[in-house]
């Protein structure tokens, strides 16, 4: 009677270890399941299947609570890819519902979005003000070049297309005005105006109206260790271009002014005769623009575009045709000039 009751315990611990066994398999292939739901919704998100992406991350948020998976998963990073799946299909409420769930390591991507969510809905201006904002608050992130190309893309419309410049002024032409007059009247520029108001002679009649842009609150800033120059207005980004500079530390640091510009410079080399624009040995370019006077160091062309990014020459600042040109549109005698290195 006592073996009976022994093999009867025995069988019953069989069957509960083989219901155990059964259990757990079907747990293994229920976790494998959702683990491909997971894999599957990735692969879609990567394709730009943006709608299947979120209905697969909705099927894996719906289950995987449910089960003690065998590897980690980000559930932030979920939450941001949902958010930023919504996003591009233009639903804009169910993206911030997801990104507000995502953590705060997703915030500089996502108030990138947020900004450029502006730009494609026609708020260029609203755009720029919440680029500018990022940069501030995300000041080293890796996608602060990104950012950059953005706030320069908006820049370059706002002195050249049809977005208004933030402290633009509508000036109606007087009798006996010139450009001349009208630049140095609001501190500007003749080849900035012409610029703003498509115009391809400087010849002006009363009753025209100019839009015009004032300079006084631009600044310029040198990094030598990058090999980069800075524009700002009012102290925010505002532009930023890639120079040559002096071969050991010749380039001055300190503060400086813009003293004077020219178009076309001579070159004037100790014991040579000066050496006229166009000239092979000419290396200053098609612009000129001086900040000491007393060492003859300025910002100029790079006749040899190879030199940018390089330290090679005797003091001076070189940049490329194209930027120079701008810059050259947008400075004027008084602007500031600040050289440093950073760490």
């Amino acid at each position: 009677m006592r073996k009976k009751g022994i093999l009867i315990l025995i069988l019953i611990i069989l069957v509960g270890l083989g219901s155990w066994g059964g259990w757990k398999a079907t747990r293994v292939k229920q976790v494998k399941q959702i683990l491909q739901i997971l894999e599957q919704a990735d692969t879609l998100f990567e394709k730009g299947e943006w709608e299947a992406a979120i209905s697969e991350y909705e099927k894996f948020l719906n289950q995987y609570s449910k089960f003690a998976l065998p590897r980690k998963v980000d559930i932030l990073l979920i939450y941001y890819r949902m958010g930023y799946a919504n996003e591009k299909l233009g639903k804009f409420e169910e993206a911030d519902k997801y990104w507000e769930k995502a953590g705060e390591e997703y915030l500089p991507f996502i108030d990138y979005f947020k900004a450029d969510r502006e730009w494609e809905k026609g708020n260029p201006l609203k755009c720029r003000e919440m680029l500018l904002k990022w940069i501030k608050t995300y000041p080293r992130h890796e996608w602060r070049e990104k950012v950059e190309r953005k706030l320069e893309e908006i820049h370059t419309s706002m002195l050249r297309g049809k977005l208004t410049f933030p402290s633009e002024i509508t000036y109606q032409v007087k009798p006996g005005d010139s450009l001349f007059k009208i630049a140095r009247k609001f501190s500007s520029t003749i080849d900035l105006l012409m610029e703003k108001n498509n115009l391809s002679s400087p010849l002006i009649r009363p009753g025209m109206k100019l839009k015009v842009i004032p300079l006084k609150d631009f600044r310029i800033e040198i990094d030598l260790t990058k090999n980069e120059l800075y524009l700002f207005y009012k102290d925010e980004f505002f532009k930023k271009y890639p120079i040559a500079s002096g071969k050991d530390n010749l380039t001055p640091v300190g503060e400086f002014t813009v003293i004077n510009k020219l178009k076309n410079p001579v070159w004037y080399v100790k014991g040579k005769k000066p050496i006229p624009p166009g000239s092979p040995e000419n290396i200053l370019g098609s612009r000129w623009i001086g900040i000491d006077e007393k060492r003859g160091i300025g910002i100029h062309e790079a006749v040899n575009p190879q030199d940018i990014g390089k330290y090679v020459s005797n003091g001076c600042i070189r940049m490329l045709k194209k930027d120079v040109e701008e810059l050259y549109n947008l400075v004027i005698k008084g602007t500031p000039v600040k050289i440093y290195r950073s760490k």
